[in-house]
Parts: C-alpha cells; structure tokens; sequence
C-alpha cells in the first residue's frame, strides 16, 4: 500500500512537473477548542500523510505550523471574533492555507490564506509580501499583521523551505521504493532459480536410484539365474 502511494503521488508528480507543482499546506481549528486542530499537505489535490516524510512524523509539521500556536493565534482570534461581535467562540472554524507553486525545486510564488467560517478573510500578496483584507472585518487583523513584516518574512521562508524538503523526501522515497522492488525482483528470479535447481536435483538423484534398484534386479551376482532342480525318481 506504501509504495502505491508512492508511485500515485509521482505518477501525478511526473505529469505536473512540465506544467506546475503545487504544494498546500492547511491548518483547520475549531475555534476555543485546543482538541480539534487538524494539519494536511497535499501536492496537486493529492494527500500525503506527514507520516511519509523523511524527516520524521512531526518536525515539518512543527517547523510549518509552530505559527499557529500561542499568544499569536489567540490574539488574531479574538480580533477575528470581535470584527464580527462573536460573544463565543464555540462552533466557528479557523483555517490558514499556505500554498506554493515550484518549477522543479524553484519556488516561483507562494500564497497564504487565512479563512474564517469557510469564508476568506485574510491573504497575502506574494509579490509584495504584505497582507490584504479580504473583508472589511478583517482590516483589524491586517494592520497587526502587517506591522510585525520580520515575522512574515520568517514564515514565508519556513513555507518555501517546507515545500522543497517535501519534494525532495518523496523524490527519495521513490528512490527506495524502487530499489525495493529491483532488490524483490532479483530475489524472486534466485528463489525461482533455486527451486529449479532443487527440482531437477531431486529428479536426478530418483532417477539413480530407480536405476539402480532396476540394474540389481532379484537375481543372484553375476546375472545368473538359480534354478532348482526337482528329481522326480522314487
């Protein structure tokens, strides 16, 4: 199954790479609620479980998404839930997608949006690198965002980085897999060659035998036959 994966992810991978690559990366919260924060990534629609990195289960996960915890996601939610007069924060959902569209390893543009009840709310513009408001509530959360640029710089960085490590750790998984299947492939052909081998050895050595057990026959040495002579005379 692991290795379907990964030969559907660089089937797709193959293609994509002579138009586009495209690498998300979404962090999803139910808002108030510590318990419910779900992390995805998928290159070109297709998921990738963070399970599969070479860098282990969690370290990009944390590099990427270490943004997205503390003071700073409490303070952006709670201007978030005045901009709308939220007295609770029960059942609303917050959601950032960072994205970033590579030619090979290259990073050509990077985007990043925050979402508010499925709704956009906040982006970035890559080319200038700032924050815009995708609403009118949303100017609040802008104006504190865009006033702390080293920290969206930082975390422009951290998103072109996370996107090339990811290509490159499915370029080695496909890599291994396929060294795992030549190293199956050639198993299979000495195990098959090896039975062979075994068969006809065991064919020969019950030919001999046969032979040989023919060759002695029931008679006595020599191939002479006894004969036993009856005397009829009273």
């Amino acid at each position: 199954m692991q290795l379907f994966l990964i030969f559907v992810l660089f089937s797709k991978l193959a293609l994509s790479l002579q138009t586009e690559t495209v690498i998300q990366f979404a962090y999803t919260e139910v808002v108030g609620r510590a318990d419910t924060p779900v992390t995805t990534r998928t290159l070109n629609g297709v998921s990738i479980p963070w399970n599969d990195s070479a860098h282990g289960v969690d370290s990009l996960r944390d590099i990427l998404f270490q943004t997205e915890q503390g003071p700073f996601l409490e303070k952006s939610l709670e201007i978030i839930l005045d901009s709308f007069n939220h007295t609770t924060a029960s059942n609303h959902t917050y959601q950032r997608m960072r994205k970033c569209q590579l030619d090979g390893y290259r990073v050509r543009w990077v985007s990043d949006l925050v979402r508010y009840d499925g709704a956009d709310y906040l982006r970035l513009n890559g080319s200038t690198n700032t924050w815009t408001a995708a609403v009118p509530q949303a100017k609040a959360l802008q104006q504190v965002w865009a006033s702390d640029a080293a920290r969206t710089r930082s975390e422009r960085v951290c998103l072109e980085n996370a996107c090339t490590e990811l290509l490159k750790d499915l370029a080695q998984a496909k890599h291994s897999a396929l060294e795992d299947q030549e190293s199956q492939a050639v198993m299979l052909v000495w195990v098959t060659l090896l039975a062979a081998a075994s068969l006809l050895g065991l064919t020969f050595i019950s030919f001999l035998l046969f032979k040989r057990q023919a060759s002695n026959g029931s008679g006595h040495p020599g191939g002479q036959s006894a004969v036993k002579t009856v005397d009829y005379r009273a």
